[in-house]
Formats: C-alpha cells, sequence, structure tokens
C-alpha cells in the first residue's frame, strides 16, 4: 500500500506521522510505501521542526533525510491513501482531487479511538508539540492495527 501524509506545510505533523508510521510498520513486517506532503508551498525544502525532530528522536524514531514538499497532481495517482492531519487539509485534498482520480483520502485521527479530537492542530501555530506528536503516535499505532487486520492470512 501506498500511503501520503498531508499537513500545511510539510514541517511538523506530516513528517512525524512519515516516520513514526514507517518505524511502525517496518517493526509489524508490513510492506507499505510511505511519503509526506504539504498543501503549501511556503516551506518547501525545509527539514522538520526541531521541536517535532526531537520529540521524535527521544520517542525512538528518525525524521533526517525529510524535506518539506508540496503536494502534486501526480500525488493523486501514486498513492492509495492520502491521510491529512486536519479537517482543513482534508478538504483541500479532496477539493484537489481530479475527478476521475480513485485515491482514498482520510483524516489522520479517523483510524484513533473517537473518544479524542478529530484533527490534530498544527503546533507550527499552537505550539504545542506534544501534544500533536502525542495524537499522531496515537493515530500511527491505530493505523497499523488496521493494516494489520487488512492483511490477508497466510
Amino acid at each position: 500500500m501506498r500511503i501520503l501524509f498531508v499537513c500545511h506545510g510539510n514541517t511538523c505533523r506530516s513528517p512525524a506521522a512519515e516516520a513514526l508510521v514507517r518505524k511502525m510498520a517496518m517493526d509489524a513486517d508490513l510492506d507499505l510505501h510511505l511519503d509526506s506532503a504539504g498543501i503549501s508551498a511556503d516551506r518547501l525544502g525545509a527539514a522538520p521542526t526541531p521541536a517535532m525532530q526531537d520529540l521524535a528522536q527521544k520517542a525512538g524514531y528518525n525524521m533526517a533525510g525529510l524535506k518539506a514538499r508540496k503536494t502534486t497532481r501526480t500525488d493523486y495517482d501514486d498513492f492509495d491513501l492520502m491521510i491529512g492531519m486536519d479537517n482543513s487539509v482534508v478538504a483541500k485534498l479532496i477539493a484537489d482531487r481530479p475527478a476521475q482520480v480513485r485515491t482514498r483520502i482520510t483524516g489522520f485521527m479517523q483510524y484513533a479511538d473517537a473518544s479524542g479530537p478529530d484533527e490534530i492542530a498544527d503546533p507550527w501555530h499552537t505550539e504545542d508539540y506534544p501534544a500533536a506528536f502525542d495524537l499522531i503516535q496515537k493515530a500511527a499505532k491505530a493505523l497499523i492495527v488496521k493494516l494489520q487486520s487488512d492483511q490477508p492470512r497466510q
């Protein structure tokens, strides 16, 4: 399965989601192709924010080498699933999806239990990187469980 994680600028939430899910998928022996992007072009080529990198590193995840990029038209053809970090990102992805493309688009918190928030607030604005990271971890674990349950039994 090919999954693209998307946030606004691709420097906080979506690269963290990519890094966390990548490690969890490797640990679970899931064959996934993962990437991340932003709906905005204002931070192209930037590394993930130091605050998010620090949180990820302390939790055992590696964000080294990730660089911000903007979503493109070809992403809709290249990925089976596009996961937005908040409702405005999901809405933008749906609005920009070409009519003939069937790429599935969801919010990341859709995979977590319903008792929490339905989106991950942008820590670039809230400055609450730990809260965003905790929600990303929660959604990532739930996504891995979902993907494992969808795997055919051998």
